[in-house]
């Protein structure tokens, strides 16, 4: 019976170290009070997701233009198959995220009966506005799933608001011994939705998107989130034209404005958002060595 009983203990001390060690991912200070709880970690998932499908739907179709005629492809002199377009959707999706600097993620009280959390986020955009994202959801035990003190497995169920725009939030959690899984879909539509995976084993700590849009996978990256002296850094493994690109996104120097560093080509580029004397809505690409810009039209 003794010997049961010290087996349920380490059972358990290794279930908690698990569920903490899902933490690891989005720790953004240094001291434990300022650590991103499990919620945080859910929420910062469900704000790049409903960013990423807010871009795709607010802007169908991008068309880039330049400062001048060759000017175009000079900042990537090596990378000419890097999709500008593709790069600004990225960097606008994670900007929030990227400017925050006080892990501004808030839980309050439900004021829905069907969810039990309710988390109220405020994000600083590209072009320097406060956004507004509250996300209710519950996470429940799933009751058809083996009972066995070694594996559990929860079921999340929510929903996303920003503006006028609502999200639903579906998901599970999988715990067995040394591993765990989480898998998140946040849904505009049936046709417009963002999947999210992750397989925590060896402490890995990559997330894995994919972004369906008008029902054709159209998007595939990994993103991991890192803190830096105080900055948040998003790293993101994509494939471009056949060839995998390693890019990381941080703020620069305090401002909205979003700092990229290309891996492969030693490239350093800042993008902002800029209306120009059009009234338009410019993404501004400039190569921090030459100066050089790319617009993409926003």
């Amino acid at each position: 019976m003794k010997k049961n009983k010290i087996i349920l203990f380490v059972s358990i001390i290794i279930g908690v170290v698990l569920l903490s060690g899902v933490a690891i991912f989005l720790v953004k200070k240094t001291t434990s009070s300022n650590k991103m709880t499990v919620e945080d970690i859910y929420s910062t998932n469900i704000i790049a997701s409903v960013e990423l499908l807010n871009n795709q739907m607010d802007t169908a179709t991008q068309k880039l233009s330049t400062t001048n005629d060759n000017s175009m492809m000079l900042p990537l002199a090596y990378t000419s198959s890097l999709n500008y377009d593709e790069l600004a959707e990225l960097v606008s999706s994670m900007a929030t995220i990227i400017n925050d600097t006080k892990n501004n993620f808030v839980t309050e009280v439900s004021d829905k009966p069907e969810y039990e959390t309710k988390i109220v986020y405020t994000g600083k955009a590209l072009d320097g506005t406060n956004e507004v994202y509250t996300i209710y959801y519950s996470e429940t035990p799933d009751t058809s799933f083996n009972d066995d003190k070694d594996e559990t497995r929860t079921i999340i169920t929510g929903i996303a608001i920003r503006g006028d725009k609502e999200y639903s939030v579906y998901g599970q959690k999988e715990i067995k011994r040394k591993e765990s899984e989480l898998e998140l879909r946040i849904i505009f539509d049936q046709r417009n939705y963002v999947e999210i995976s992750h397989e925590l084993e060896n402490r890995e700590t990559e997330y894995e998107y994919e972004v369906v849009r008008n029902g054709r996978s159209v998007s595939e990256f990994s993103l991991e989130l890192k803190e830096s002296y105080g900055r948040t850094i998003v790293e993101i493994e994509k494939e471009f034209a056949g060839r995998e690109q390693e890019i990381k996104l941080t703020n620069y120097e305090n401002s909205a404005k979003v700092k990229i560093e290309l891996e492969e080509e030693n490239i350093n580029l800042v993008c902002e958002l800029v209306t120009k004397e059009d009234g338009k809505n410019y993404y501004v690409f400039t190569n921090l060595k030459t100066q050089e810009k790319i617009e993409v039209l926003a």
